[in-house]
């Protein structure tokens, strides 16, 4: 699907082709698949449904913002209640290397949801400047464009930040984990303050940086406990855990002592083992 470049700017690094309001698209519609080549910046503003981007589904939920490539295969999908949003079609020639920089791919598609309330604001001024035909116009309506991706950019860039500094904790965790590892230490070698690196490791793993420490313990434990002979104090002392506390710390997680846990998995392994040999 080709779009007609809005205006007369055809020369500008960015420029807008189509912007639109969708009002009321019926519960269950469907629309594509679809071919642009154009970048669409879609809003959803009001009820929900999916964007299917060459045969992989995306939620689309009040609040998000997605950008669809050029070249892609998309389908449009309506769920249970009407959806409302807004959208623009855009192009220019360093998009993909600024959605490249800041992670944005037909992969992972979604604009931190923080941009979205400026973003929405920023292409209801285009369309309602969209029939603007006065010597300015065009000039205002590049200037807008290039806001939008000023705000994509800033906020995405703050997103791929956070994620450096949780997969640097994460790193050091799962090579540091026989050391007495702290959440203040972490947070030191990291670079940010403790209580707001508790927060940002949980919004982006799900889990507090104790649990991820204690359970990567324990997944050690595991492993070590059916490759190597070695004694479960042995054991402890090899994950970082005290060996008076090991035993109480791995039921808890596993229901079952270091001891049954061996016995168990190895009698498992044993059996297939046998099952295999007989199978041949």
């Amino acid at each position: 699907m080709k779009y007609e470049v809005l205006g007369n700017n055809k020369q500008a690094d960015l420029n807008l082709y189509v912007c639109e309001r969708d009002v009321h698209i019926e519960p269950g519609t469907c629309y594509g698949p679809v071919i642009r080549d154009s970048y669409i910046i879609e809003c959803c503003t009001f009820g929900e449904g999916s964007i299917i981007i060459n045969g992989t589904a995306f939620d689309l939920r009040p609040g998000d913002c997605m950008i669809l490539f050029p070249g892609d295969t998309i389908t449009h999908i309506t769920g249970d209640k009407p959806r409302n949003g807004v959208w623009c079609a855009v192009k220019g020639i360093k998009i993909s290397s600024y959605l490249a920089d800041v992670g944005i791919s037909s992969q992972h598609p979604y604009v931190p949801r923080d941009a979205f309330p400026k973003i929405l604001k920023i292409i209801n001024k285009l369309i309602k400047m969209k029939n603007d035909n006065d010597a300015g116009a065009d000039l205002r309506r590049t200037a807008c464009i290039h806001e939008i991706f000023g705000e994509i950019l800033r906020f995405a860039k703050k997103e791929n930040d956070k994620g450096a500094y949780i997969k640097k904790a994460v790193y050091i965790i799962e090579t540091r984990y026989a050391e007495q590892l702290s959440v203040a230490g972490l947070a030191t070698d990291i670079g940010l303050e403790r209580c707001y690196f508790s927060t940002l490791f949980k919004k982006v793993t799900g889990i507090s940086p104790q649990q991820y420490i204690a359970d990567f313990r324990i997944k050690k434990a595991c492993e070590l406990l059916l490759t190597q002979d070695c004694s479960v104090s042995e054991i402890a002392c090899a994950i970082g855990i005290a060996p008076d506390g090991f035993c109480r710390v791995f039921k808890n997680k596993m229901s079952i002592t270091p001891g049954q846990y061996r016995k168990k998995e190895k009698s498992i392994l044993t059996a297939l083992s046998d099952e295999w040999v007989c199978g041949r």
